[in-house]
């Protein structure tokens, strides 16, 4: 085990030479997008079902896939006193059985977060290797959870084609991080990976909603990120930057179907590649897709940075 702390401070302040940039190609975007009928995924759509912008731009889509992509899983999990004894002992139980239900080809990986930050099992195939390093966790510390998500977007899988899914588990408050919200914002969306999280509220370690951290001990990059909220929607918006799901629990017990949920509806996005024209290389591309000739709503990432 080592801890991955030092690692995620000095990449916020330098551009990560393995970050992983949309790029399927020299020039193609990917685009991972959930397509709901209510709360039923639409299958069977093609390149011809959907419209997708790029800064405005109508873009012509070069292949849209469901199925046929390997899936690359980062646990990343908060392992502090606040979620010690039953519920770590159902995160465990919740996390094990989305691991149970990933299929040979793909793979995962397994960092955790308390005052410090852990890899616990790097990227392998084997997952029973990183179910075994799982059922060792325990309890303990603070919650940097604003650096944990850093990490776990940093130390992504480096094989090129899989779709990329950070599973977050958290009580929701950050204690002990010493990134600011803006950077991890930031990182979200010079990746691809698609943020899904799921929250535990009414700990009884929580503060009260509204009371403010007035900041932690960490390092101030921008005079907006002096004062951090407890019970901040940051989990909120880091799932809706990447075109994620926040989920929200109050009983311990409802975990393993929270995990379990989030699976099978990552297994129903489309993966969409495009190759941008039209528009500048550099800057933030805000994205928007649309079906054009089916029912439903569509649910990706706000846009990317390049």
């Amino acid at each position: 085990m080592k801890s991955v702390v030092a690692a995620a401070v000095a990449a916020s302040l330098m551009m990560s030479a393995q970050d992983s940039r949309f790029r399927s190609g020299v020039d193609a975007v990917r685009v991972d997008a959930l397509v709901v009928d209510g709360r039923r995924p639409v299958a069977g759509l093609t390149a011809e079902d959907f419209e997708l912008r790029d800064t405005g731009v109508l873009q012509a889509i070069d292949s849209v896939a469901l199925a046929d992509v390997p899936i690359s899983v980062m646990v990343l999990l908060d392992v502090s006193t606040s979620v010690s004894g039953s519920t770590l002992d159902r995160l465990k139980e919740g996390v094990g059985a989305a691991l149970a239900a990933l299929e040979p080809r793909d793979r995962a990986a397994l960092i955790t977060f308390s005052s410090d930050l852990r890899l616990r099992a790097d990227w392998s195939g084997d997952i029973a290797s990183v179910n075994g390093a799982l059922k060792t966790l325990q309890g303990a510390g603070g919650t940097s959870l604003l650096d944990g998500v850093f990490a776990g977007l940093t130390f992504g899988d480096p094989t090129a084609t899989v779709r990329r899914l950070l599973l977050v588990f958290s009580d929701g408050e950050d204690t002990s991080s010493w990134l600011p919200h803006g950077a991890v914002i930031d990182k979200a969306r010079r990746t691809d990976s698609v943020v899904y999280s799921v929250t535990m509220r009414g700990s009884p370690w929580s503060r009260r909603a509204g009371q403010p951290l007035l900041f932690r001990s960490g390092i101030e990059l921008s005079p907006r990120d002096r004062v951090v909220w407890t019970e901040s929607p940051f989990l909120d918006e880091i799932a809706d930057a990447t075109g994620g799901t926040a989920f929200t629990t109050k009983d311990p017990g409802e975990l393993r179907g929270a995990f379990t949920r989030i699976l099978t509806e990552f297994r129903t996005r489309y993966l969409i590649t495009y190759t941008p024209q039209g528009v500048d290389r550099a800057g933030w591309h805000p994205i928007e897709v649309k079906l054009k000739t089916s029912k439903g709503k569509v649910t990706a990432r706000r846009g990317y940075l390049r």
